[in-house]
């Protein structure tokens, strides 16, 4: 599988397997960590597996470049080149000549490129630091479970996904560390995307063009425990027997009560959420039919406890419907997620080449000998 970046074209390290699904435990009220997105925000990475070497490093090193704090040594580099030879089955000179031949690159070009995926990386990590984003564990492990079912592979059979991943070329750490990375990235992207985007004629063009059949909902949710599935199930069956106001009230009355009972599970309003979203948790058809004061009619067994979901809101984006006119920040960041989400091949492209070009990355000049130098090889080919 192939991918196309910044006219770099690479076969990215520990290859993600499509599939249609999506992530089963995505958070309504946040932003799904979908399985078939993970090509997308793979391929932003360029197969950048080499876990940098921020701490521990002296003066004496070699540096290949700079900006600010962050310095990149020559054995970053080379590491990556080493790793990315080796994804692209290029690891004899001649094979590595050709391929730079082929993209129209030199060792001093793709050095400066090698320095520039290794910058991004690093920029991203410090962007996230600053956001207080980290990676989302529980839906990385999750990811790596969905790998694992789809190769055939048991979920506690290590030594199994690990000849697997040995085929592609990694390792499950830097498989790991991938998925790792593309979770903050996607937060990191999802965050100062939706915010640039606040006000942007872009959305308001995608509103009327691409969402004129889309929902989205607020919804409401009382959990519960696993031992608790006998309260639970009673519970929904009471509230069953209501509708309209005392719906709401009971339903008011009783995500208070869990939150003092449970307060460690998520309980009361959950915020505005695609059905893109939605249908990661719920039942598709009966989520559609949800409208505002609607019990959901199951009882959902999630995270492993128990949940009772009321839909408390409803919107329906229509043909000239002004984004200005949408007061509610939680809907508007659901809309720009949507739309970031339908044009992150491109966008995540140009935010990271606009936060690598903002950096003013000083690189430093090439030294003789570098494993990667083949340009006397490449003069010979024919």
């Amino acid at each position: 599988m192939r991918y196309q970046t910044e006219g770099m074209q690479c076969e990215i390290f520990g290859v993600q397997r499509e599939s249609d699904g999506m992530q089963r435990d995505a958070s309504i009220g946040g932003r799904p960590f979908h399985s078939s997105m993970i090509p997308l925000v793979l391929a932003a990475l360029t197969v950048v597996v080499a876990m940098l070497a921020a701490c521990g490093c002296t003066a004496e090193k070699p540096v290949a470049a700079r900006t600010g704090d962050i310095v990149i040594y020559e054995e970053d580099v080379n590491t990556y080149t080493a790793e990315y030879r080796d994804a692209i089955d290029a690891n004899d000179d001649e094979a590595w000549a050709r391929y730079l031949r082929g993209q129209g690159l030199q060792a001093k070009t793709w050095r400066e490129q090698a320095v520039r995926e290794l910058v991004g990386r690093q920029l991203v990590e410090k962007r996230a630091a600053e956001l207080g984003i980290t990676a989302d564990e529980n839906q990385v492990s999750a990811a790596i479970a969905l790998q694992k079912e789809e190769r055939g592979v048991a979920q506690d059979d290590e030594s199994a996904w690990a000849q697997s991943l040995a085929q592609d070329g990694t390792t499950p750490e830097k498989y790991r560390a991938n998925l790792e990375y593309a979770s903050v990235l996607e937060q990191v992207l999802m965050k100062d995307g939706a915010a640039s985007l606040s006000d942007g004629q872009q959305l308001q063009s995608y509103i009327e063009s691409s969402l004129m059949d889309r929902v989205v909902k607020r919804l409401s949710v009382a959990s519960f425990t696993a031992d608790e599935r006998e309260l639970a199930e009673k519970t929904l069956d009471e509230l069953k027997g209501l509708s309209g106001d005392e719906l709401a009230s009971r339903f008011e009355q009783l995500v208070i009560q869990r939150q003092q009972d449970q307060p460690d599970l998520a309980q009361g309003d959950l915020g505005w959420s695609l059905l893109y979203d939605i249908n990661t948790i719920l039942d598709p058809d009966k989520a559609l039919a949800l409208r505002a004061g609607d019990l959901y009619p199951d009882l959902v067994e999630r995270e492993g406890g128990y949940q009772i979901y009321l839909c408390t809101g409803r919107f329906v984006f229509e043909s000239g419907v002004q984004y200005s006119s949408l007061d509610d920040a939680s809907l508007k960041d659901a809309i720009a997620r949507a739309y970031l989400v339908g044009s992150w091949s491109s966008w995540h492209q140009t935010y990271l080449a606009q936060l690598i070009n903002d950096a003013s990355i000083e690189v430093t000049a090439m030294p003789s000998g570098l494993p990667y130098d083949v340009d006397k090889v490449m003069a010979s080919l024919k």
